[in-house]
């Protein structure tokens, strides 16, 4: 009996033995598993970050482009109020800052240098003129489209005629402007010079009229290259 007693006891030790070694390999699996499964979370949940990062940036850069956009159309549509013009009064070259001003009669914006004027002269017809001698001063005619520029230029050859029948065209640079048919007499005092603009976009006619002694003709001319017609017109 003693002795079965004690293998009795034995066997139980074993048992109990074999029991805790299983507990431990089935706690040291959880342990493993929880860990891989918290690290695989980990891993998904920076994976997840680095997307929403970038995303993010990408958004960013999205809104950059936005803004740079946004200024450039700002910048087209909108002229400065002023502007610094070149010009050449009586073989003297001067630089003055203009004024933009718009013509309500005819519907186009212009630059206007200090001492000079714009006004309406008539439905279709503008004056600029100089301030302290408006003997100086160029009439300003938008036309139509599909203009006859045959019958415009018959109809210059009579206006010129009270000055000299004598009709020539200025060869100097400094009058020459973009798409412009020039006629001009004299009468050794004063001088008539007729533009006609033949652009398809902005047809003009600008008949200036100066003092031989007061060469206004080029003063004109550069203002006259700023004319802009207005989009509602």
């Amino acid at each position: 009996m003693k002795k079965l007693a004690v293998m009795m006891s034995l066997f139980c030790l074993l048992l109990l033995a074999a029991c805790g070694t299983d507990s431990g390999n089935e706690v040291d699996q959880d342990s493993n598993q929880s860990s891989g499964e918290t690290a695989t979370n980990t891993n998904e949940d920076t994976n997840n970050t680095e997307d929403t990062d970038t995303t993010t940036n990408e958004d960013t850069n999205n809104n950059e482009g936005t803004d740079t956009t946004t200024d450039e159309i700002a910048d087209d549509s909108a002229a400065p109020s002023e502007k610094q013009l070149t010009y050449q009064f009586n073989g003297e070259t001067i630089k003055e800052t203009a004024s933009l001003t718009n013509s309500d009669n005819q519907g186009y914006s212009m630059y206007v240098l200090p001492n000079f004027t714009l006004t309406g002269e008539e439905p279709r017809k503008d004056t600029l003129y100089v301030n302290n001698a408006d003997q100086n001063f160029m009439r300003i005619e938008l036309l139509s489209d599909g203009v006859d520029w045959e019958q415009y230029e018959q109809n210059i050859a009579v206006e010129l005629e009270y000055y000299n029948s004598d009709i020539t065209a200025p060869t100097d640079a400094n009058l020459q402007m973009d798409n412009a048919s020039i006629f001009e007499a004299s009468n050794g005092e004063e001088l008539a010079t007729i533009y006609l603009i033949k652009d398809e976009k902005q047809p003009m006619k600008l008949t200036m009229f100066t003092k031989a002694d007061q060469d206004y003709r080029n003063v004109f001319v550069e203002m006259a290259k700023t004319i802009v017609k207005n989009q509602w017109k």
